[in-house]
């Protein structure tokens, strides 16, 4: 009853289904990382809604349109093309920077990339954002028609 299933995404161990319609975002799995939101760390054999942003200014106008989901973090874009990242933050993979603690609880703003980013990828420990621009900066590789940016992105010398 809360409109079509727009998109269903996985992550590592856990998952996210996104009902734009409804405004609804809902996460199931592991939770070690706040990656299903709130401060639990717990897993969820159901889904469970994800709370919008706590900003008050930010709460009315944030519709979530795309989801990402990588190892132990999550995603979301908003129709006003804002990304908003959560979970695990250890290696900067959701975006945030160094400062800000390495678990994040809520969906948090990242601040402004400077352009609206229309879709997300999110991967073990790195996140792309895609833009309407027609150039793709990911490491050295230049394709026409799509733009990426690689906002987080950290080579470990452990194997």
């Amino acid at each position: 009853a809360d409109g079509a299933a727009a998109q269903l995404v996985g992550g590592g161990c856990h998952s996210l289904l996104l009902l734009p319609r409804a405004r609804r975002l809902y996460a199931w799995g592991w939770g070690e990382f706040s990656q299903l939101s709130g401060e639990s760390t717990s897993k969820s054999l159901e889904p469970r809604v994800v709370s919008l942003p706590a900003h008050e200014e930010l709460r009315d106008s944030v519709r979530p349109s795309a989801a990402a989901a990588g190892w132990d973090f999550s995603a979301f874009v908003d129709e006003q093309g804002r990304v908003f990242t959560w979970g695990n933050n250890a290696e900067h993979q959701s975006g945030h920077a160094c400062h800000v603690a390495s678990v994040i609880s809520q969906p948090t703003p990242l601040p402004s990339l400077g352009v609206r980013v229309r879709a997300l990828s999110c991967g073990v420990r790195h996140s792309v954002a895609v833009t309407g621009a027609r150039s793709i900066a990911l490491s050295s590789v230049k394709t026409p028609n799509v733009a990426c940016r690689v906002w987080a992105y950290r080579q470990s010398s452990e194997r």
